[in-house]
C-alpha cells in the first residue's frame, strides 16, 4: 500500500529538482536581457525585438510559476492539509489578490486559503479600487503589469482616498528588467514577491506582510 505513495514522492522530487535547474538557467537568462535591455537605452539594439524578448520571459516566469507551486501539494499533501491550523487559531486575516492571470490569481487563492485566510480576487485594476473603496483589507497584493491599470495605479489610487490601506499593499513582480518598475518599487517601499514563487515563498512572504 505504501509503494504507490513513495513513488509519488519520488517522482515531485525528482520534478522538483528539474523545474529548480530551469528556475536557475531563467534566472541567468534574466541577467542576460537585463543587459540587453542597459543596450536597447543607448540605441545599440532594436526596442520591439527587446519588448518580444521581456514578454517572451515572462510568459515563462509565469508559467514556470505553476508548476513549482504544485510541487510541493504533490509531494507533501498531508502535511501542507494540517498547516491550516496556524492561522485559524487567530483571527482571519483578509487578502485581496489581484492579477489578470486567472490561472495565477486562482492558484494563489488556493493556497492561502487552504492555510486559513480569507481570499477575495480581483482580475482588474477598476474591480481592485471599487473593491478596497467598499472594505478593509489586511492585505492587498496586486500585480504590478496588468493591462489598463497596472499595479503602480491602482497602488496611488488607493493610497489617495484610503492612506491607511496604501499601507497594507505588497506587489507581484514578473517585470524585473524595466528600471521604471524597480524605481516605482524603491519609492513605494512596499514589499513585493518576484514571480515564478514556490508555495513556501508565497506563504512566507504573506506571513511577512501581515506582521
Amino acid at each position: 500500500m505504501s509503494e504507490r505513495p513513495n513513488l509519488l514522492i519520488d517522482l515531485a522530487r525528482q520534478m522538483a529538482d528539474e523545474a529548480q535547474q530551469v528556475r536557475d538557467r531563467l534566472e541567468r537568462m534574466i541577467g542576460l536581457a537585463r543587459q540587453i535591455h542597459s543596450l536597447a537605452e543607448r540605441g545599440h539594439v532594436d526596442p520591439q525585438s527587446v519588448a518580444r524578448l521581456s514578454s517572451g520571459l515572462e510568459t515563462l516566469k509565469r508559467n514556470l510559476a505553476e508548476v513549482l507551486a504544485v510541487i510541493p501539494e504533490l509531494r507533501t499533501p498531508h502535511r501542507e492539509a494540517t498547516s491550516e491550523g496556524t492561522e485559524s487559531a487567530h483571527a482571519v486575516k483578509k487578502i485581496l489578490v489581484v492579477d489578470d492571470e486567472r490561472s495565477v490569481v486562482d492558484l494563489v487563492k488556493r493556497i492561502l486559503a487552504s492555510r486559513g485566510y480569507q481570499v477575495d480576487t480581483a482580475g482588474d485594476g477598476h474591480t481592485a479600487i471599487q473593491m478596497v473603496s467598499q472594505r478593509a483589507y489586511d492585505l492587498i497584493i496586486v500585480d504590478l503589469k496588468m493591462p489598463d491599470i497596472g499595479g503602480m495605479e491602482v497602488y496611488q489610487s488607493i493610497k489617495e482616498a484610503n492612506p491607511a490601506q496604501a499601507e497594507r499593499v505588497a506587489f507581484f513582480s514578473g517585470d524585473v528588467i524595466s528600471p521604471h518598475t524597480t524605481s516605482f518599487l524603491e519609492r513605494a517601499g512596499r514589499p513585493f514577491l518576484v514571480k515564478p514563487f514556490t508555495v513556501q515563498e508565497l506563504v512566507e512572504f504573506v506571513h511577512r506582510a501581515l506582521t
